[in-house]
């Protein structure tokens, strides 16, 4: 109740309104509170931009992520599966993206290229969305 009756106090109206809309968490907007109105309002917007920005992203990666492709469920083998696939085909790129969670993403060529080379070894797996 301290927190909430300090934003009461200090908060702009408009940190009020999106922390009533359920945008926002009391904790940020308590965090925030204490900085002077116009940074108040800074900080929200670049929180509201940030949420935008993941939001859209999130939206182009679904588009492209293939629904009909298998997952892989061994990382070892597919480890192994990578290796044998280079030898045979030449350099493989690895790029790093910023993203949360723990996931490997493959090109479609190189997961069909996983799937024609060696079915056998590698055990595929359909995702549960993808059906």
């Amino acid at each position: 109740m301290t927190k909430v009756k300090q934003l009461k106090a200090t908060a702009h109206s408009e940190l009020l309104q999106v922390l009533h809309s359920g945008e926002i968490s009391i904790h940020w907007a308590w965090r925030w509170s204490k900085a002077p109105s116009e940074k108040q309002r800074e900080e929200l917007r670049l929180y509201q931009d940030d949420r935008g920005v993941k939001k859209t992203i999130r939206l182009l990666v679904s588009r492209h992520r293939s629904k009909g492709l298998p997952t892989v469920s061994d990382l070892g083998n597919l480890a192994k599966q990578l290796s044998a696939l280079e030898a045979k085909l030449g350099p493989i790129t690895v790029a790093v993206v910023k993203a949360s969670g723990r996931t490997v993403f493959l090109t479609e060529e190189l997961a069909q290229a996983l799937r024609l080379g060696s079915q056998q070894e590698l055990p595929l797996t359909c995702p549960p969305n993808s059906r």
